[in-house]
């Protein structure tokens, strides 16, 4: 969302996007998604091992990219102060988005993205459980002009379930754009 969101305020710093599983710029065209259990997760991670590996559990879609290294690495990074902060800041923005006006239309992408020139391109992972690949389906009816890859076998972190498959995706749409901006 953060990148779509600059691409759209400032077009001439960002040549095109590549949103890999974005509920969050479902949300911001107005496609509301489940609580899932990943989601929830997040709000109440307790900050141990076994709930990280839980919450990985629900992201990703082949166990075997659970390792303890993951693990570790990504309760390290959970515990960092800043990025507590970071998560909490997000976890508040959102709840404010979804009750006051003024912060919706900050928000809200609705009106600008779909009629934007903006080159994007968008992945989702069939097996998703954290966000869903029906939100995908959903804001892909909503940008027509917008291409979507959805990939068999894949959870929220088709960027791990599939590295091969998502760098060749996105260098090939990033050729694409560049070569078209040149």
């Amino acid at each position: 969302y953060i990148t779509t969101k600059c691409a759209l305020d400032y077009p001439d710093r960002v040549l095109g996007v590549c949103a890999i599983a974005s509920s969050t710029v479902a949300k911001a065209m107005g496609i509301d998604g489940p609580i899932t259990p990943g989601l929830a997760m997040m709000s109440n991670f307790n900050g141990t091992a076994e709930s990280m590996r839980e919450f990985l559990r629900e992201v990703t879609h082949n166990p075997q990219n659970i390792t303890e290294d993951a693990v570790q690495q990504r309760l390290a990074n959970a515990k960092d102060p800043l990025v507590a902060a970071a998560n909490k800041s997000f976890q508040d923005y959102s709840r404010a988005v979804g009750k006051d006006p003024k912060e919706w239309q900050r928000f809200s992408v609705v009106n600008r993205l779909p009629d934007s020139q903006l080159p994007m391109m968008v992945i989702w992972g069939e097996n998703d459980r954290f966000a869903p690949v029906q939100l995908g389906h959903e804001l892909e009816k909503r940008l027509p002009g917008v291409p979507f890859h959805y990939l068999k076998d894949t959870g929220h972190t088709c960027q791990q379930d599939q590295p091969e498959r998502i760098v060749q995706i996105a260098t090939d749409f990033f050729e694409q754009t560049l070569s078209k901006a040149r």
